[in-house]
C-alpha cells in the first residue's frame, strides 16, 4: 500500500524510478526502504557503505516538479566523486 497522496505526480515518480535503475547499476549504493516503486513517495533514501552512512542517517533525495531528468543523471555521478574524495 503507498503511502503517498493519490495526486502524487507521475513525473516525480518517474524521476524516482530514473534514480533507482541509475542507483541499481551503481556499486556501492544501495536505496533504503521500500523496493516497488508503487510502495514510495518521490523521495528516496541513499546508503553508502563505503561511507559508513547507514544505520546512522542517509542521503535523501526528493523530487518535486520543477526536477528535470538532467539533475537526476547528475545526482547519479555524485556517488563516484565522493567516494573518490574520500580515497
Amino acid at each position: 500500500m503507498s503511502i503517498c497522496r493519490k495526486d502524487d505526480d507521475a513525473e516525480e515518480m518517474a524521476l524516482l524510478a530514473r534514480l533507482t535503475d541509475g542507483v541499481n547499476a551503481l556499486p556501492g549504493v544501495r536505496m533504503v526502504g521500500p523496493e516497488k516503486l508503487t510502495d514510495k513517495c518521490a523521495i528516496a533514501a541513499l546508503d553508502f557503505p563505503a561511507l559508513g552512512t547507514f544505520p546512522r542517517g542517509v542521503v535523501r533525495c526528493s523530487f518535486g516538479h520543477k526536477n528535470t531528468e538532467a539533475e537526476v543523471d547528475e545526482l547519479l555521478t555524485a556517488p563516484d566523486q565522493i567516494t573518490k574524495g574520500r580515497a
